[in-house]
């Protein structure tokens, strides 16, 4: 009896760390035209910026395999910065059940605005 107690214990202890997500690869294809110099990849409505996730460009035409942490989130939101400093954005893409992002040209908008500096307090 006391077995089947500890086992039962261990199966629902494992069970949450079963549940999260595995680590993935996704593809990131840029059918925009131009090269993407930078890709910034943050939880799907987070307001961080996040970090540079390319080494090197993305040409035009061209793919880029990325991967993705276990347990990181899989809803994510892509900011893409292009040659000439537009950008393209995937908002909310689900990267665990649609591993392919293709961003064309309908995504490429202006290049959003750096968030205000903190206010400056008044010397004197």
């Amino acid at each position: 009896m006391r077995r089947l107690a500890l086992a039962l214990l261990l199966s629902a202890l494992a069970a949450p760390a079963l549940a999260q997500s595995p680590a993935s690869s996704w593809r990131l294809v840029n059918r925009t035209g131009q090269d993407a110099v930078s890709l910034l990849s943050t939880e799907a409505g987070s307001a961080a910026r996040g970090r540079n996730r390319l080494r090197q460009p993305v040409a035009s035409g061209a793919e880029k395999t990325l991967r993705r942490k276990a347990g990181s989130p899989c809803r994510l939101d892509l900011r893409v910065r292009l040659a000439d400093g537009k950008e393209a954005v995937a908002a909310g893409h689900d990267v665990c059940a649609s591993p392919t992002v293709v961003l064309e040209p309908a995504a490429v908008q202006p290049a959003a605005a750096p968030a205000p500096a903190g206010r400056r307090r008044a010397a004197g």
